[in-house]
């Protein structure tokens, strides 16, 4: 008798929506093998009718999970609980966070340890969750030869923008005044904006909605999924902060503007098919987990007439004029698939220091775990160097001291200091975070430091230039 698949999603509705890329994957792997999905039924029961063909089982129902034995089991949730089942299940293999008999935690899985050491680290990263979800279990020649249907565009006659208002955190979403401008702006350039939103958007609609002299469809807590899927067949463009209705327009066709604001990064969270756009602040702490302002500094950025504008040029122009809009303060990004993985474009060619740390990174990232060679490391380290040589003797000067710190370690056999990664630089963070997570993993072995150390060298000779 085939053994299942058994995939553990215990997120929030958006994380589930960018398991489906993983779900379709296991289905042309192993064709002939059913995939069993423990989820939140509040998210999976909405879902059923868009998602691949998966068994969903309750959360609440997990002992039915426990009487089965499985081929592979991979844990995509950071809930406590999900390692705690993760552990108790007689699998095959495991991929993912689980608790061993003791009750300690450790990750199976070099892709899944990376994205759980991204903790106020992820500003670097590079990589989709939709892709961090597969790369552990999926042919790395499959995933790139995958292609993606791109949204679809209404006839121009169709003039209704979608406009969601809220997100699962106050940060995440503009304000009530901000929606109001920019709903008055659409009107006047001929466009029909739509309210959507769960029951939580209501009181929010209203608020919008009075500081408006014109009347404007208002769908917010009217809508099951499915029917907002179907809404969503006749709408030009959805506007919307970083949601989980975002990923599930993205994952319908539905074409997406993601205003992305407060502690995300579209990196990671975006919408994953081709063809949408992001928009986020030009800032330097853009993409953290946890804003340290009382108000993100990065919402502020986002002026409400002049995204109107944007939006207008996106529905009557598609993209040919989008490379003469510009809005100060805010960098304009359109969602693709370079022949590997999720990219973001920018749609101005400006290339920050950020912008080239976080190619750095994905480049070596890319290649310790066999996706690419070395070169493109070394070619993006070489860029670093001509355009900005003081950051790159400081990275190199970093680097030296988190070597000399491993070394003693090694020598002498003793635990690292549990603040070894979060002391280093903010640039060296990616590679910190990681080896120290390894370590715990591995329960400080010797062949652990030492395979960090290797690590560290091997990055080093990379900006090896004589400084």
């Amino acid at each position: 008798m085939v053994k299942p698949i058994l995939v553990l999603q215990m997120q929030r509705m958006g994380d589930l929506i960018l398991s489906f890329p993983l779900f379709l994957w296991l289905s042309r792997t192993y064709p002939h093998t059913p995939v069993w999905t423990v989820a939140e039924e509040d998210f999976f029961q909405g879902l059923m009718p868009i998602s691949p063909q998966v068994v969903y089982i309750p959360w609440n129902n997990y002992s039915h999970v426990l009487k089965k034995k499985y081929s592979l089991v991979i844990n995509l949730s950071h809930r406590k609980e999900a390692a705690w089942l993760a552990g108790q299940i007689k699998a095959d293999e495991k991929i993912g966070p689980y608790l061993d008999r003791d009750g300690c935690q450790y990750i199976a899985g070099k892709w899944q340890l990376y994205r759980a050491s991204l903790v106020q680290s992820n500003r670097h990263n590079r990589f989709h969750w939709a892709d961090l979800n597969a790369l552990d279990v999926i042919p790395f020649d499959l995933m790139q030869s995958t292609i993606w249907p791109e949204p679809r565009i209404l006839p121009s006659k169709e003039n209704k923008v979608g406009l969601f208002l809220g997100a699962s955190e106050r940060s995440k979403r503009p304000s009530a005044r901000f929606w109001s401008l920019l709903a008055r702006r659409l009107i006047e350039y001929g466009l029909r904006p739509v309210f959507l939103g769960g029951k939580a958007e209501v009181e929010l609609a209203k608020k919008v909605k009075s500081d408006l002299d014109v009347r404007v469809l208002d769908l917010t807590g009217q809508l099951s999924l499915d029917q907002l899927v179907r809404i969503g067949q006749t709408l030009q463009l959805l506007v919307t902060p970083d949601t989980g209705p975002m990923h599930l327009a993205a994952w319908t066709g539905l074409r997406v503007l993601n205003l992305s604001m407060g502690p995300v990064n579209p990196w990671e969270t975006g919408p994953y098919q081709p063809g949408h756009l992001v928009l986020r602040a030009n800032l330097s702490c853009r993409g953290c987990w946890t804003c340290k302002f009382t108000e993100p500094k990065c919402g502020q950025k986002f002026d409400p007439r002049k995204i109107a504008f944007l939006i207008k040029e996106i529905v009557f122009y598609e993209t040919s004029r989008l490379g003469k809009t510009r809005i100060n303060g805010l960098e304009l990004f359109t969602t693709q698939r370079t022949g590997t993985l999720y990219h973001l474009l920018a749609i101005h060619q400006r290339f920050t220091l950020s912008d080239l740390s976080g190619q750095l990174w994905r480049s070596f990232w890319g290649y310790h775990f066999g996706l690419w060679a070395r070169e493109e490391v070394f070619s993006i380290a070489k860029e670093i160097r001509a355009q900005h040589p003081l950051f790159a003797k400081s990275f190199q000067e970093g680097l030296f001291l988190i070597l000399d710190q491993i070394k003693r370690v090694v020598r002498t056999r003793q635990i690292p200091e549990p603040d070894f990664w979060s002391n280093s630089p903010p640039m060296l963070r990616p590679l910190t975070s990681y080896i120290h997570l390894f370590w715990q993993n591995t329960n400080f072995t010797p062949a652990s430091l030492k395979k960090s150390l290797d690590l560290v060298e091997e990055f080093y000779s990379m900006f090896d230039v004589g400084f």
